[in-house]
């Protein structure tokens, strides 16, 4: 009796298409799975930093915050929010923070010192959700040219706004400090934030949403949340989140 020894056509048809259903139902369901862990990631990795600026805050009685001394003053350093949480030790992470220069004295070996060039290789300071870094090394140490999360409530290079505009809102649960960024600075004010979103997003540019048409933001209290709907707002007349009303 003959053994047949071989798929038909119609039996290898059938396997492809369902594996290719398989795959249509599935494939979905892991990519979501995928980002999902990266927001948890995400905002594990902002609650860090809050956690650290409480530190910070009870240390200096104000808020980490960006320092553009190179603009501000004509020296050869500028410091990021990062620079002061890495530097003071109110935030543990692999980064050297020996190589990041104390505020106002020599720079050291990495010459001119950009803000957050050192601390922000740290992954605490990574959204694992972006996928472009302008990343480079300097004196054999890995450093980063763009930050991946960003400060509000500066005017003019200043920390003057939003969270830094009085004490009783330093730790405001009501006001977004920090979210996602899309520039290579390390301080905005807070319209400039929500109108460079809006830009970034009518040009169909879709990086200051990262999770799912969503951001994470991190609160003056240390809370962090992702959040579709906090962009949404009149960049011109900012009330909370953003601004105190």
């Amino acid at each position: 009796m003959l053994r047949r020894s071989a798929f038909t056509l119609v039996e290898i048809l059938v396997v492809v298409s369902l594996i290719a259903l398989l795959s249509a139902i599935l494939l979905p369901a892991l990519r979501s799975a995928r980002e999902s862990a990266r927001t948890t990631v995400c905002l594990a990795n902002l609650h860090s930093v809050g956690q650290g600026s409480a530190g910070y805050l009870v240390a200096n009685n104000f808020p980490p915050y960006f320092d553009d001394a190179i603009t501000l003053r004509g020296e050869n350093w500028a410091y990021s929010w990062s620079d002061f949480l890495v530097k003071g030790r109110y935030l543990s992470c692999e980064v050297n923070a020996d190589m990041i220069p104390s505020p106002g004295r020599p720079v050291g070996p990495l010459g001119v010192y950009l803000a957050g060039m050192l601390s922000q290789r740290s992954r605490v300071f990574q959204c694992p959700s972006q996928r472009e870094h302008l990343w480079g090394e300097v004196a054999s140490e890995p450093v980063s040219y763009r930050a991946d999360y960003v400060v509000t409530g500066h005017e003019n290079s200043l920390p003057v706004a939003g969270v830094y505009r009085a004490r009783r809102f330093y730790e405001d649960p009501r006001l977004i400090w920090m979210g996602e960024a899309f520039t290579t600075l390390g301080g905005l004010s807070s319209r400039e934030y929500v109108r460079e979103t809006q830009l970034h997003l009518d040009n169909n540019e879709v990086n200051p949403l990262r999770h799912r048409g969503s951001s994470t933001y991190l609160f003056a209290d240390g809370h962090a949340v992702r959040d579709i709907t906090a962009h949404k707002v009149d960049w011109r007349n900012l009330t909370f989140p953003w601004e105190p009303s």
